[in-house]
């Protein structure tokens, strides 16, 4: 089980959420179900890794609500944002499993070719090819 932070130093620690308002973390950790969930880090790991919620929900019975304030609250939202390639690996992945647009796709390779800066016709896909 994942101890809990109650009671510490961070207790009065504010955290600044999305509207400009604070949060107190020992508050937020106190209360939050997602914080006294025993698998708190696999959560936020797979909420990071772009995993869909609502299998997050199913597999660790969390609410929607819930994930998205302690995503706030404790600044899960930022490492998702650098985590984006994750998101496009996952699209790319399921080309033979679903049936998205052939623009869908190509959009998504472009964009994660962009992102990693490296392969076959990443300086195409970026714009920087001289020929073009």
């Amino acid at each position: 089980m994942r101890e809990n932070n109650v009671g510490s130093v961070d207790d009065v620690k504010q955290v600044q959420d999305k509207e400009g308002g604070g949060v107190n973390l020992g508050r937020h950790r106190a209360q939050c179900s997602i914080c006294l969930h025993p698998e708190c880090k696999e959560i936020e790991q797979r909420w990071i890794d772009w995993e869909h919620m609502s299998q997050i929900k199913y597999e660790y019975q969390v609410s929607h609500d819930a994930m998205y304030r302690h995503a706030h609250a404790v600044g899960l939202f930022e490492k998702r944002k650098k985590n984006i390639m994750r998101a496009l690996e996952r699209i790319i992945e399921k080309v033979m499993t679903t049936q998205p647009s052939a623009s869908a796709v190509v959009a998504a390779i472009n964009a994660y070719i962009k992102l990693n800066g490296s392969g076959p016709g990443a300086d195409e896909a970026q714009g920087t090819n001289p020929t073009s």
